[in-house]
């Protein structure tokens, strides 16, 4: 057999399966079995595939069994794939609410800029981006053999402008996704460590919910800070979901 029929035919079984799971989800989620439904969705997750469609199920169940935690986590993942769409962020304050009813504080993420940059995030902007940037430079080539209008020099100020900040938000977006990592504690009242073992002393603790930053790695621990709490701790990988941007 040809290797790229073969190939297709690989990937296309994949796709097929992976969607076969996910309707298999949908229906343990209509027949109310929210448990069920996020245990489905979780495998497919576990995968590799990063999907918003697959990811707001995922947070949704979490969010019907009442796991409020991982339904936080969830949300924030679909956000950071197509932005904060009217139905995810009004499904996260829920999640929210779940865990103030349990007497959990809403903290909210830990940094204004990192937050603004997920919810305000679009697919289409790194295209955009490259779109204007060519334009521009095609622009000031072609300025370079006829004169540039009165208009013309105007579009290239609004072109210059909006390229600028499409520039400093990527940059923002590369930063935080690539030079920082941060995670959401999907765990109820997780207890921080003064070292990467059960076995140190509890120094504070973080509530479900709560964004953290991680700052160091050591086997299955993460050390880890809060903002407001300066001293940084150690925590039990299972206790956080990593927050990670596979595209800008």
């Amino acid at each position: 057999m040809n290797k790229v029929l073969f190939f297709i035919i690989l990937v296309s079984i994949l796709f097929l399966s992976a969607y076969t799971d996910i309707s298999d989800g949908n229906k343990l989620f209509l027949s109310s079995d929210y448990k069920g439904a996020a245990s489905k969705y979780s495998e497919i997750a576990e995968k590799g595939v990063e999907d918003p469609v697959l990811f707001y199920n995922l947070a949704t169940s979490y969010l019907y069994a009442g796991e409020y935690g991982k339904a936080v986590y969830w949300y924030y993942r679909t956000m950071i794939i197509e932005g904060a769409l009217d139905d995810t962020l009004k499904n996260l304050k829920m999640a929210y609410r779940g865990l103030e009813e349990q007497g959990v504080a809403n903290s909210g993420p830990d940094s204004l800029i990192y937050d603004f940059i997920i919810r305000f995030h679009h697919p289409l902007i790194p295209l955009i981006f490259v779109i204007l940037v060519n334009i521009l430079f095609f622009i000031l080539i072609l300025g370079k053999f006829l004169p540039i209008k009165t208009g013309v020099k105007s579009l290239l100020v609004v072109l210059s402008v909006i390229v600028a900040v499409l520039a400093v938000f990527i940059s923002a977006r590369i930063y935080f996704f690539h030079f920082q990592t941060r995670g959401i504690v999907i765990s109820k009242s997780v207890e921080v460590k003064e070292g990467p073992s059960d076995a140190y002393k509890t120094i504070f603790k973080v509530d479900e919910g709560s964004m953290v930053n991680i700052t160091d790695r050591y086997q299955d621990f993460y050390q880890i800070e809060r903002s407001g709490v300066k001293v940084r701790g150690w925590v039990s990988s299972r206790d956080i979901g990593i927050l990670k941007a596979g595209k800008l």
